[in-house]
């Protein structure tokens, strides 16, 4: 497994888990576009925001932003 930060090419993937992770969410029920809206504002705001990658053979398995 690699650790590494999260660039905006992953945002599609980061998407995919939530969803599959927050079936009945808030976000989740606005769609796939407005989910990868929301975690590339995270990704590209100026406040401080650490986004973190967890990847398995160069794909995206888990995240964290904080």
């Amino acid at each position: 497994m690699e650790l590494r930060s999260i660039i905006a090419k992953d945002i599609g993937s980061i998407a995919d888990i939530h969803m599959m992770a927050f079936p009945i969410s808030g976000l989740t029920q606005f769609g796939r576009e407005t989910t990868q809206r929301y975690y590339l504002w995270h990704l590209e705001s100026a406040h401080e925001t650490q986004c973190i990658g967890a990847f398995i053979n160069s794909e995206l398995v888990g995240y964290i932003i904080a």
